[in-house]
């Protein structure tokens, strides 16, 4: 019970330390200014024409905390999307412990599935981390991310089967389940999120 109370305060004091009245937050100096401005127009072009809010955050550090515990904190204060459709979508880049996670509202889940942002993250966005093209690697993500929001079909070039991924988004969503049984439905629901450790210099 302390524990969980520990953690809910450090999710608030986190979230609250953030502006959260911008769509980037580049704590970790990704961008150059050009950059931001042009993922920014971006990402508020598609949500004049969709309603879906799309937020970025890159982070200096994880304060010893998983990604997973800092993203759903993150996604609580900035209550992204639409209320009555819960359609938002929020990016999370902490390149000093080289992980990443994408993190969906309810509403979009059946498009944005935690197998199509396995495939966005480690086919679209890691080759570019690999290359050190931070702020390129994010971009391309949020494009991806855009046109499968959009109803597009993704289609990844990394060759792999659609099989792995099929198993993985089952367990996955069993586990987003039993999550919920225990700590309540959040605002969004479970994501995705990998570790590139290794793939950047």
């Amino acid at each position: 019970m302390k524990k969980a109370l520990a953690l809910l305060l450090f999710a608030f004091c986190f979230c609250f330390a953030l502006n959260f009245n911008e769509q980037i937050n580049d704590e970790a100096h990704i961008f150059s200014q050009n950059e931001r401005d042009e993922l920014l127009n971006l990402v508020q072009n598609f949500e004049q024409n969709s309603t879906t809010q799309i937020s970025i955050v890159t982070l200096n550090s994880l304060e010893s905390r998983s990604i997973e515990e800092l993203s759903l904190g993150i996604a609580r204060g900035y209550k992204l999307g639409q209320k009555e459709d819960n359609n938002g979508v929020l990016l999370v880049v902490a390149p000093n412990e080289k992980k990443v996670r994408i993190e969906v509202g309810y509403g979009l889940e059946g498009v944005l599935t935690d197998a199509v942002a396995s495939e966005i993250i480690n086919s679209v966005m890691i080759p570019e981390f690999k290359n050190g093209k931070m702020s390129e690697g994010i971009k391309k993500g949020v494009v991806a991310i855009i046109k499968v929001a959009s109803g597009e079909e993704f289609s990844s070039k990394s060759g792999l089967s659609d099989l792995p991924f099929g198993v993985f988004a089952f367990f996955a969503g069993m586990l987003s389940c039993f999550a919920s049984v225990i700590f309540g439905k959040f605002f969004m629901r479970t994501g995705f999120s990998t570790c590139f450790a290794g793939l950047v210099s």
